[in-house]
């Protein structure tokens, strides 16, 4: 885990640690509860956390990463996409530490979201009952869950 935290200290990310990007919450995963990527997927999760960073400095206010990277098996088991960003550390699940405040963060998440198309990005975002998907790189996407 030392290494993706250097690599998130490197790109100037202050308000997301490795242990929570990479932590698995699901009480029935019979896993380490804080994998370590593999080292030739860390870069993947560079865009969609400089992302969730900026969502995070605008917010104003702590925001909980519900789901980062996801081994194959956890993936399953939390009945993930086959083809889950997840899975390849490339997606992020977030919402306000403070829930009262989700439909604000939502509209936030999507206008964000949207600016970071308009500047090229290729951005999915994901809107749930209680969190948002972010993944940034693989195409854009729009959906409710």
């Amino acid at each position: 885990m030392g290494k993706l935290q250097s690599h998130l200290d490197a790109w100037g990310i202050e308000h997301f640690t490795a242990r929570e990007l990479v932590s698995l919450h699901n009480p029935n995963w019979a896993g380490p509860r804080h994998p370590t990527p593999p080292p030739d997927i860390i870069e993947n999760i560079r865009p969609t956390v400089e992302l969730a960073e900026e969502i995070r400095i605008r917010w104003g206010a702590p925001i909980q990463v519900v789901s980062g990277w996801r081994p194959s098996g956890y993936n399953r088991l939390v009945g993930g996409a086959s083809n889950s960003q997840h899975k390849i550390f490339k997606a992020l699940d977030i919402r306000p530490k403070d829930m009262r405040e989700f439909v604000r963060f939502v509209g936030m998440c999507c206008t964000m979201a949207a600016q970071w198309r308009a500047a090229g990005h290729s951005v999915g975002i994901g809107i749930y009952r209680n969190f948002v998907h972010l993944d940034v790189g693989y195409r854009s996407r729009h959906w409710t869950g």
